[in-house]
């Protein structure tokens, strides 16, 4: 049996990322102009006079430097991801619809010994939508990060929407931001504000994972399902890719039948 190699995270990377994720967030959040609320099916304008911001940050991190004099504390605190949360209440005299954006990190792990390779599991998206999903007249749309990935189970887990949110999970992956959104018509086109990358970063980050798997190439392994196993992409992404590098490299062929790529000599 192949054996699975697990990423291992360091807190600085795990900082890089959340920053970088909220970054991407705040971009946007900028660039959006309204969003759906599924309790009136109507659209509310997003902008300045419309939305409560809130920002926090899990006050885990605090209770694990409680311990350490304060010079290590302070120094530890600003090198250590801190599982943040912003959310943006679209008020219209009352809140109609809220967005939510949050990170997760093994703030444990990451303190010390400084790094870790597990991954964000069931326990974690539930006391993180617990958290930020408080009224139970207000509809949230949900993203959560994951700096270290997220186990096999979660994306099929029933913990991905309740009755007034739904959850996206993010991570990132060989430099491109991914996105799992929970099964649901409440998404309508609000899906399209956590969605990071840009169609071209992906299809780019297929070729790169089909091109450094040559043995599967040679095999003639390289199928649709594999590459949506592993890359996590969906099926009409994988087949551009497939198509594209098909037409730009002489010796990768495109079996369409079968949604799959070989090598040819």
């Amino acid at each position: 049996m192949k054996s699975v190699i697990e990423r291992i995270i360091s807190r600085k990377d795990a900082l890089v990322l959340e920053d970088k994720f909220f970054q991407q967030a705040e971009m946007k959040l900028q660039a959006t102009e309204g969003v759906w609320s599924p309790a009136d099916n109507r659209f509310y304008k997003v902008g300045e006079g419309t939305c409560v911001r809130r920002d926090s940050s899990d006050s885990a991190l605090k209770e694990l430097l409680k311990e350490q004099d304060i010079r290590n504390a302070v120094l530890n605190y600003i090198k250590m991801p801190k599982n943040r949360m912003m959310l943006y209440e679209v008020c219209h005299k009352v809140p109609k619809v809220a967005l939510a954006f949050a990170s997760h990190s093994p703030l444990e792990e990451l303190l010390n010994p400084g790094y870790t390779s597990r991954k964000g599991g069931i326990d974690d998206i539930n006391r993180i939508t617990k958290g930020i999903a408080v009224n139970p007249y207000l509809f949230y749309y949900i993203a959560i990060f994951s700096t270290t990935g997220w186990s096999a189970v979660t994306k099929n887990s029933s913990c991905l929407a309740g009755n007034n949110f739904v959850v996206a999970l993010g991570d990132y992956y060989s430099g491109v931001f991914r996105t799992y959104y929970a099964p649901s018509e409440l998404w309508n086109v609000n899906y399209t504000i956590f969605e990071f990358a840009a169609r071209e970063d992906k299809i780019k980050c297929v070729k790169s994972f089909i091109k450094s798997h040559t043995l599967e190439l040679i095999l003639g392994e390289m199928t649709e399902d594999k590459v949506l196993a592993e890359a996590g992409f969906d099926t009409e992404i994988i087949r551009e890719a497939f198509s594209e590098i098909a037409q730009e490299e002489d010796y990768i062929r495109f079996n369409r039948r079968q949604n799959s790529l070989s090598r040819v000599y």
